[in-house]
């Protein structure tokens, strides 16, 4: 997918923090925008704000024409109250809008609400006017949300206008989503059915032009008018949502988009951010995302370690930070603001060490949407239980510091692959013919690919093939799926039988494995699979003939199948015996050359970008930390090194400017590093 970025400047080094855009109580609060820009200006030092004008009640907290104004509004205009004051205290003025949420209309308009399965998608009885409900875009309320766009943009000249959570609720059956479709919404089975790939196929395509129309309304005044689209996840079992739609929303229908990592929110684990922060390099974009300032479901600050952390990480992957929500009421503390200072502030005194820079990368994990689809079909649980196969790939090589992307379905048939070293197909079940010749030609040029599961066993309407399409590729035959004769997601053994490399230390012992696996037959496997034990493994079975590893090569580079979820497996159990598999299979793949070799323990994590002058950026985020929540505090890691490959004559920490203790070691230079209490980013010269 080759697009042209036209992201705006400010966008690309935005510092940035949201106000909670769904109420703000005038009646109990004096709201007070000078204020509130003076704390984002002088106790973040970020350089943006994104406030809500629009709320998910359908207030105006301007005087509209259109929409009722928030209760206690009065005479105000809080729209040029804080136009005003971002423009004294040069902070860039991002107003929030609400595009689907409006109480009032959803009360007397029922028929715009949205329907699945015959009934609304929010509960009608509506008694709360802090409840949200959403309304279709394909009813009326499109052109009613449009005058609410061209009237803010009419009362003032924001420097962005930001579209939340836009789209059309997949197979929503009101009475406009029917006559736009012009035949019945279908069911969501059979899922590969003509029927339903047709819908889905209608719904995307619908859902960009109503955008695009979104868009026109923002720049009715200022046809540069920079437009954001919140995407929510950047993954979804629909075609909606998906990294290659997120991509045209960011490129082609608006300027940028915004992503949610938010840790506490969705019960997301910390490294959700860095896998956020990786897709955004996946479309070529420094995805908006959040940083959460107050925890769900409370309004718990965070500490400062916490606030920090967070911050850190999405500056350490490439993102961009959005602090999400600034305390602007009383009941919310500041206590945690200097943690976000803190990494806001080094940002800001070293732009061209943080901006527009190009991310080192050893691995790529395929994020292959058709085959997301083909599994979920629709399902958010299987989509979950999926993506734990792409969360364990990127965990394995976070926990080995080894810098890694995410690259999308159309980037493997290009040459997107040249330049790295390792290309990992997580249970990739469908590889179309272009695909399949890009992985082999990576492979024949000397990259190396480590595949699991059902790689390139399925077609592209998800029916199982007779064998792998890349079976000259694997080395390996499909012959049947064992998964019912292994038990689901019980352990079992295999063992290592064979002398190589990514077996070292491992020869003739019994290995853990868990999940389905298939049967395959190859010629080069190294390690056998056993008779599942019986009730908590408690003697290990006889072997039988199925390979549970299988190595070979391939014209110049090297090649791993694994036949089981072996991914998924380190998800569920974290076994360091498949950490030490991983990467030995990496050692093998780089012949004993890894970019980063260190001491670190695995609750530190590396990534390296490059500067446009040349000089190589090491950051370092040092997560770990106590169990509580909000984290109280940093465990200071001391006494480590790291060793980077490739030619450095000095290392600074660029926080300090204290130059570190170096020396060189064959073809890496071995770096002391400093005590790690939170954030430390590194200079190599």
């Amino acid at each position: 997918m080759t697009i042209k970025t036209r992201t705006p400047a400010f966008l690309r080094e935005a510092l940035c923090v949201a106000i909670e855009p769904t109420y703000f109580d005038l009646e109990h609060y004096d709201l007070n925008p000078a204020q509130i820009i003076g704390v984002v200006k002088n106790e973040i030092n970020a350089n943006a704000v994104r406030i809500g004008m629009f709320s998910h009640q359908g207030y105006t907290y301007y005087p509209s024409r259109i929409a009722p104004s928030a209760p206690h509004l009065g005479a105000r205009n809080v729209l040029k109250e804080f136009e005003n004051e971002c423009r004294k205290q040069d902070v860039r003025f991002i107003v929030y809008l609400n595009s689907k949420w409006v109480t009032d209309l959803y009360l007397h308009h029922p028929d715009w609400r949205i329907i699945v399965r015959g009934k609304p998608f929010s509960h009608p009885d509506v008694k709360a006017k802090l409840t949200i409900y959403p309304l279709c875009p394909n009813s009326p309320f499109l052109d009613y949300f449009k005058s609410i766009i061209r009237e803010v943009v009419a009362q003032s000249r924001p420097a962005g206008i930001y579209i939340d959570n836009f789209a059309i609720e997949p197979f929503c059956e009101c009475v406009y989503c029917r006559r736009a479709y012009g035949r019945p919404i279908p069911s969501r089975r059979p899922w590969a059915s003509p029927d339903v790939q047709h819908y889905l196929k209608w719904m995307t395509l619908t859902s960009r032009r109503l955008a695009r129309g979104l868009v026109k309304a923002a720049r009715s005044r200022n046809p540069h008018q920079v437009v954001i689209f919140n995407r929510g996840q950047f993954w979804s079992p629909f075609p909606t949502f998906t990294p290659e739609d997120n991509a045209i929303y960011a490129h082609r229908i608006a300027n940028a988009i915004h992503t949610e990592a938010a840790v506490r929110m969705y019960n997301e684990t910390f490294e959700h951010i860095n896998e956020v922060c990786a897709f955004g390099r996946s479309i070529d974009l420094p995805v908006l995302t959040w940083v959460e300032y107050p925890l769900y479901p409370s309004y718990v600050p965070p500490s400062p370690a916490e606030a920090k952390i967070k911050a850190a990480k999405v500056i350490a992957n490439g993102g961009r930070p959005m602090v999400w929500s600034l305390p602007c009421a009383p009941m919310i503390s500041r206590a945690g603001l200097p943690g976000i200072k803190d990494v806001f502030s080094l940002v800001a005194r070293h732009r061209a060490i943080f901006n527009d820079v190009c991310w080192e990368s050893f691995a790529a994990i395929l994020f292959s949407s058709r085959s997301v689809q083909l599994h979920a079909e629709g399902d958010r649980v299987k989509m979950g239980e999926y993506r734990k196969s792409l969360v364990g790939a990127q965990a394995l090589l976070l926990h080995n510091h080894l810098p890694w992307d995410l690259i999308l379905d159309e980037h493997v048939a290009t040459d997107r692959l040249n330049g790295y070293c390792v290309l990992i197909l997580p249970d990739v079940a469908h590889v179309d013919r272009r695909q399949a010749e890009g992985i082999r030609r990576f492979v024949n040029g000397g990259g190396n690919l480590l595949a699991t599961y059902r790689t390139s066993l399925s077609d592209a309407a998800g029916r199982p093939l007779p064998d792998f399409a890349l079976a000259d590729l694997l080395g390996a035959h499909y012959e049947r799926d064992v998964g019912e004769t292994l038990e689901a997601w019980n352990v079992s053994y295999a063992r290592f039988h064979a002398d190589h490399p990514i077996s070292n230390g491992l020869h003739g012992a019994l290995f853990p494995i868990g999940g389905r696996y298939l049967a395959v037959q190859s010629e080069y496997g190294v390690a056998t699979l056993l008779k599942r034990c019986r009730y908590y493994c408690d003697y290990p079975q006889p072997e039988t003939s199925y390979p549970a590893v299988s190595a070979r090569r391939y014209g110049r580079g090297r090649v791993v199948y694994i036949p089981g979820q072996f991914f998924r497996f380190y998800h569920d159990r974290g076994l360091l015996e498949c950490n030490r598999l991983f990467r030995q299979i990496m050692t093998w793949f780089s012949n004993d050359q890894l970019p980063i070799l260190t001491n670190l323990p695995d609750t530190v994590e590396v990534t390296m970008a490059r500067t446009r002058s040349g000089q190589r950026i090491l950051h370092v985020v040092n997560v770990s930390c106590d169990k509580t929540r909000p984290i109280t505090e940093i465990i200071p890691v001391t006494n480590r090194f790291i060793k980077i490959r490739g030619a450095c004559r000095q290392a600074v920490e660029l926080a300090s400017g204290r130059s570190l203790r170096l020396r060189r070691e064959a073809r890496y230079a071995i770096i002391a590093l400093p005590p790690l209490t939170g954030y430390n980013v590194i200079v190599l010269k």
